[in-house]
């Protein structure tokens, strides 16, 4: 595996754990942003909002590791050469 590889393996699974610990954070910091009284619809879209995020966060990174999966399963050209030889 080459070192760009790794590096997008790794990004692919910060994406997702980042995505993962945002969903599970974002109630606490609800807390703190609707202290302030505001109308029912602005709850709802500050929830959707981060939900949304959370959701792009965690399919970027799967997208990530299926894509980076796909790369290193595919026969390298070397590969070609030494079945033909």
């Amino acid at each position: 595996m080459e070192t760009k590889d790794r590096l997008q393996l790794a990004w692919g699974l910060a994406l997702i754990l980042m995505g993962v610990a945002f969903f599970f954070r974002f109630p606490y910091v609800l807390e703190r942003v609707f202290s302030g009284g505001q109308s029912g619809i602005f709850h709802f879209f500050v929830k959707l909002c981060m939900i949304l995020v959370s959701v792009i966060l965690v399919g970027g990174g799967i997208k990530k590791l299926i894509h980076i999966q796909r790369v290193l399963n595919r026969p390298s050209s070397d590969d070609k050469d030494r079945r033909n030889a």
